[in-house]
């Protein structure tokens, strides 16, 4: 395309204050909608995710969402003051979480966590500097009001704690459980309640569960092996005691029953042989169904979870032909959209939630591109 039709071609954009570089980012088809059905000055919901440079700083694009019409408009990418790893590709969970406030970001590259303030048009504010994760390779996040735990991968392998102060993060002293670098972890998660911490053990096939005391610490409430590749999770909204994993190594999933002192039992596991990779868990939020990600062949599954814990397998629905590497799973507050991370193709797609249980209940609307220096990890929708 030459640069006279490129000007005229997205002239409009740049008039309304968009700059040249953010237009790269974008598709044709999210270009057309705006600003025809876009005022985005006056949303207050955005997407933000962690861009994972693999050159120079590390940046988390933002994004301003229509609740409307599920659509988004590029805003910009901010630095977080640390570095990216193509190595966290596709093996991140939970890598960037929020309290709406602001936001926590690992730079697996620099073996520290940033914190971002929010502001109102949806611009972010780095919070001092990184702070070190205490370990060599930060992968997910867990956050329950004031306090966050990282996992680190490597060597020292650990689940760290930190006390969290409008925005500010100080480490715990007494908070960390080492573990065995071959464990290679994948997930750190609070319940609704922050008094049940879970962690899953990629390499070792291990979810630990522990009590969290009153001052953050973590007691050890059990051990559950033989998890075949247990990776990322959610519990199921409106109720702590159940909890969906993704069993990586089987391929499929497993829901658990936790019980107040955190122990885990098992309910029942879902084999899926067409997929592989089943890496991110998401529930709509009355809890009723769950989806899962899988990073190849880049669908997504969908499941009915009954208030037993009971597992169901419904449908899947396939992204390959919008994009590569099915990652990160977000739904809006409202229940209406989803937001999928397509890690390899560096995407963000918009899929329509339809209360259907064929065809993964879901219906395609539009996908938006992410820097093309990223490997992008980590996906939140924040509403205002």
């Amino acid at each position: 395309m030459n640069n006279k039709l490129t000007r005229r071609r997205f002239g409009y954009l740049a008039i309304a204050g968009t700059t040249i570089s953010s237009l790269a980012y974008l598709t044709n088809k999210a270009v057309a909608q705006w600003p025809y059905e876009f005022p985005y000055r006056q949303t207050r919901s955005f997407v933000y995710v962690i861009a994972n440079n693999t050159i120079g700083e590390n940046t988390i694009a933002a994004y301003a969402r229509n609740p409307r019409t599920g659509r988004l408009f590029y805003l910009d990418s901010y630095p977080t003051g640390g570095s990216g790893s193509i190595n966290a590709l596709g093996v991140s969970q939970s890598s960037l979480v929020t309290d709406g406030q602001y936001l926590y970001a690992v730079n697996p590259g620099s073996a520290n966590i940033s914190v971002l303030a929010i502001r109102q048009d949806g611009s972010l504010q780095l919070i001092g500097s990184p702070v070190a994760s205490g370990g060599l390779f930060p992968v997910s996040l867990a956050l329950s009001r004031k306090v966050l735990y990282v996992a680190n991968v490597g060597t020292p392998s650990n689940y760290t704690g930190f006390i969290v102060n409008n925005g500010s993060l100080q480490p715990l002293e007494g908070s960390t459980v080492n573990l065995n670098p071959a464990d290679q972890l994948g997930l750190v998660l609070f319940n609704s309640t922050g008094d049940v911490l879970i962690g899953t053990r990629i390499g070792s096939s291990i979810i630990d569960s522990f009590q969290v005391d009153s001052n953050g610490r973590l007691i050890r409430a059990s051990l559950l092996e033989n998890q075949a590749g247990a990776f990322g999770g959610a519990f199921r909204p409106g109720s702590d005691s159940v909890l969906l994993v993704n069993l990586s190594g089987l391929p499929g999933n497993a829901t658990y029953l936790v019980n107040e002192q955190g122990n885990l039992n098992q309910v029942n596991a879902v084999n899926e042989p067409t997929s592989q990779n089943p890496c991110w868990a998401v529930f709509r939020p009355d809890g009723a169904v769950a989806w899962v990600s899988n990073l190849l062949p880049s669908s997504i599954s969908l499941y009915a979870v009954n208030s037993n814990g009971g597992l169901t397998r419904l449908s899947t629905h396939s992204t390959h032909k919008v994009g590569c590497g099915s990652a990160d799973l977000a739904i809006d507050k409202a229940g209406r959209y989803m937001y999928q991370l397509l890690s390899i193709s560096k995407e963000i797609n918009v899929l329509r939630l339809t209360n259907s249980s064929i065809d993964g209940g879901l219906a395609q609307v539009a996908t938006i591109g992410l820097p093309e220096i990223s490997a992008p990890i980590g996906l939140v929708v924040v509403d205002l």
